[in-house]
């Protein structure tokens, strides 16, 4: 679970997710999900208090959305896709805005190579000052 108060956030989880929660009271907080495949059902809760919220979900990703609005708002701006890993998004909001919009994977950082380091090797002398 993730809890923002009074802040703004960007929570940030793994590959293979499978059941969140992010609060937010009185904070801007942006949950991205471009990058971090989700499990199947996979099931995301967000609640905003006087706050507003942005999740960024995969382009094509299948979305259930459920939850509810007290004087504030919830917007989707995604493409209805039956390809994809399904989520449920829980999108619940008193005093606040969550809008769902769409996003593109960015490039992987490659990790570094593994092979040893070649070159000239350097022995470091102690230093003499004093």
């Amino acid at each position: 679970m993730d809890i923002y108060a009074f802040t703004n956030g960007r929570p940030y989880f793994r590959a293979g997710w499978h059941d969140e929660d992010v609060i937010t009271v009185f904070s801007n907080v942006t949950v991205d999900l471009v990058n971090v495949a989700p499990a199947e059902d996979a099931v995301l809760s967000v609640l905003v208090i006087f706050g507003n919220a942005t999740v960024i979900v995969p382009a094509g990703a299948k979305i259930a959305v459920g939850g509810f609005s007290m004087f504030g708002g919830r917007s989707l701006a995604i493409t209805p896709a039956s390809a994809g890993a399904r989520m449920q998004l829980t999108l619940s909001s008193v005093f606040g805005n969550i809008r769902v919009v769409e996003g593109t994977p960015s490039p992987s950082i490659e990790a570094p190579s593994a092979k040893p380091m070649t070159g000239k090797t350097v022995q470091l002398q102690p230093d003499k000052r004093a």
